[in-house]
């Protein structure tokens, strides 16, 4: 909590995730009998872990709300104290407003503006160095 009051900033960790969900499941490949683990699961391995590693700044648990709380006197009508409940509902209402604006984002910057994110974009070049994929194995032609 010390580093994202001083920074803002928490890492997704999508490559490291990316690693070692590729070497977990490589280690546990003779377990796993004919479950296979092509870069979609990869993706979906780091997708998962990114997503849970950047809840907690992306409901403010890491840099708004524990400011709020520790900055904010009487009479700016603090400290903020939420409860778990609060909390909770706090956060499913962030995730609400998340999936429903993703869409349109989505369609805006990555569809129409094919903007590429860098770790978005590195991930899934070391997904695809990984699994032995090259440009020209993609089917996108190169």
């Amino acid at each position: 909590m010390y580093f994202g009051l001083q920074t803002g900033w928490v890492s997704t960790m999508t490559m490291p995730a990316s690693l070692l969900g590729f070497g977990i499941f490589r280690l546990l490949r003779h377990h796993l009998g004919s479950l296979p683990f092509s870069p979609v699961e990869n993706v979906l391995v780091q997708t998962v872990a990114g997503s849970m590693a950047i809840m907690p700044l992306g409901c403010g648990f890491v840099g708004v709300l524990p400011a709020m709380s520790y900055l904010l006197t009487e009479e700016e009508q603090g400290p903020i104290n939420l409860s778990m409940r609060d909390l909770v509902i706090w956060s499913l209402g962030l995730c609400y407003f998340g999936v429903v604006f993703a869409v349109p984002l989505r369609r805006q910057v990555i569809i129409r503006e094919r903007l590429r994110f860098p770790s978005g974009f590195s991930t899934a070049v070391l997904i695809s160095v990984l699994h032995g994929q090259t440009r020209e194995d993609d089917g996108n032609g190169g």
